[in-house]
């Protein structure tokens, strides 16, 4: 097989050998290249691997065919490189981009798992934050009405003067009322 061809197609010597594992390369202007494919071919034959009409076996034989044909005029040819990249560096570079993407869509899912929990802790304090804001409002609402109560004016004193003062103005009057309150009980009234 050509060399570009052997880079290029999947399913090669090459793109089935493991990375570490050792090859061994005939150049076609090497005399001794076909010889030694043709003897590969029988030992595979007398082992049992293949058989003579198996494609493997075939394009062997060929490729011997091929290299003692026209071997020698690769001997003195300048050698030109063709930029075919290898299928397997295309596929492991391919792979390292996939699991790039992989690990930033597992990143990506964390902190959307991340942002969801919060929206959801977000969620539960707007909810208590709500309530607090709705007790707050009746409670200020009572307060006012018992204010008004005490000041007997529907509200007017607590929104002129504010609430603090209409408070602690409110605490002065119930203490006289209550001590109006104690003296007339221990009088016996």
């Amino acid at each position: 097989m050509r060399k570009k061809d052997e880079l290029a197609r999947e399913h090669t010597c090459m793109s089935h050998a493991h990375p570490s594992e050792m090859v061994f390369v005939l150049l076609g202007r090497d005399a001794a290249a076909p010889h030694a494919i043709n003897a590969w071919a029988a030992e595979r034959l007398r082992l049992g691997k293949n058989a003579l009409q198996d494609p493997q076996i075939q394009e062997a034989l060929a490729c011997a065919r091929t290299m003692t044909e026209e071997g020698r005029k690769w001997v003195d040819a300048p050698i030109v490189e063709e930029v075919i990249e290898n299928p397997l560096t295309v596929i492991m570079r391919q792979r390292e981009m996939i699991d790039g993407l992989v690990r930033r869509a597992n990143a990506a899912e964390t902190r959307a798992d991340a942002l969801a929990a919060s929206n959801k802790t977000l969620s539960q304090r707007v909810d208590w934050a709500d309530r607090l804001r709705d007790d707050r409002a009746l409670l200020e609402r009572h307060l006012k009405n018992l204010l008004a109560r005490v000041h007997r004016d529907g509200g007017h004193y607590t929104e002129r003067y504010g609430l603090q003062k209409a408070v602690d103005d409110a605490d002065e009057v119930v203490a006289q009322l209550l001590l109006l309150r104690d003296t007339a009980s221990a009088r016996g009234e």
